[in-house]
């Protein structure tokens, strides 16, 4: 997966104002919020990550999903870096050496 430029116009905006509800940000990129609404912030919390995604990951080892794909590797993952498991694909669009800031989250159609 390569980053395009609506990804770096998102990413931009959230490195400036990484508190912009989704439908700020879609506005600010001139695109849907359905386009934006893939984009996660690491510190998002596990419940309200499940609720967006239809997931039941548990908040007991991990409050966030930055977290949860720390969990997952047993480290600290990469910029650009991907990782699949639940049924999710999530790859790391900005991290630096210690924290992980803003994801994708693709769920398969079924």
């Amino acid at each position: 997966m390569t980053i395009d430029a609506t990804d770096l116009k998102i990413l931009d905006h959230l490195q400036r104002d990484a508190s912009l509800t989704n439908q700020a940000l879609a506005e600010r990129v001139h695109t849907s919020p359905a386009t934006c609404l893939r984009r996660v912030k690491a510190l998002t919390e596990i419940a309200d990550f499940n609720a967006a995604f239809g997931t039941t990951f548990s908040d007991e080892d991990y409050d966030t999903v930055g977290g949860l794909v720390i969990a997952h590797l047993g480290r600290l993952p990469k910029r650009g870096e991907t990782v699949t498991f639940e049924g999710l694909r999530i790859q790391v669009l900005r991290a630096d050496s210690r924290r992980v800031y803003t994801l994708t989250v693709v769920k398969p159609k079924v």
